[in-house]
């Protein structure tokens, strides 16, 4: 994980881990900082992780409906492989690595402190669900909604439907727990997917879905340092 703050003035050391291609990608996007942040940190904590120059870390992100580099972040050639998953939240940044397949990350920040719209749970939450996030104490309650969301979103990806699939269609245990998703995809099926809260700090909520519930998670900060150091 790492602050967009901590890195903002390391954006000309950033730009230069990218390719071409992601250059000019990111010059069209609405906050090419983060787009930038993003995508230099996957191929240096991937050149890391490989034992390999950052240039020669090939990320294919293709769309596969219209083909242009905006879709989820595959590793071209690795061996094992390496599934990827990137999620960015307020200040931070997100990046989740795993040799299992089926792999999603999300972040939220989580300052705010008002109840959640009854609108907004009928849309998102299950009816089991919805009875959680109204039993927190009134302060909780937004960081409860957060875990439901983060949750959700983290099985989308990893299941890479995206909102194609409805979050209601996601069944998750309570907020700040372990266990497994209980989704329901058209055609039938279910597919095996575990969820569990990763501690990232106070002001954000973050949720790691994974196809095997993994024992352990290794959180790793990252500093500005990581672009010098060994």
């Amino acid at each position: 994980m790492a602050s967009a703050a901590a890195f903002a003035p390391h954006q000309p050391a950033l730009t230069a881990l990218l390719t071409l291609e992601e250059r000019a990608h990111v010059a069209g996007l609405r906050e090419p900082v983060t787009a930038t942040l993003s995508r230099a940190l996957l191929r240096l904590v991937l050149a890391r992780q490989l034992a390999v120059p950052p240039a020669e870390v090939r990320i294919d992100r293709r769309c596969p409906v219209c083909g242009r580099p905006h879709g989820r972040p595959r590793l071209d050639g690795a061996a094992p492989p390496l599934h990827l998953s990137v999620s960015h939240g307020g200040d931070l940044l997100v990046l989740a690595l795993s040799a299992h397949p089926a792999l999603g990350i999300d972040v939220e920040p989580a300052t705010r402190v008002e109840d959640v719209p009854a609108e907004l749970l009928e849309l998102v939450l299950t009816a089991a669900e919805r009875a959680h996030v109204p039993a927190a104490p009134a302060a909780a309650r937004h960081r409860a909604f957060l875990g439901y969301w983060t949750g959700k979103e983290a099985v989308l990806k990893a299941l890479a439907t995206g909102l194609e699939l409805s979050p209601q269609a996601v069944g998750l245990p309570p907020p700040g727990t372990r266990g497994p998703a209980h989704v329901t995809v058209p055609g039938g099926g279910q597919p095996d997917l575990a969820v569990r809260p990763v501690d990232v700090g106070p002001a954000h909520v973050c949720t790691l879905a994974t196809g095997a519930d993994v024992g352990a998670v290794l959180v790793q900060p990252l500093s500005p340092a990581v672009l010098t150091g060994p």
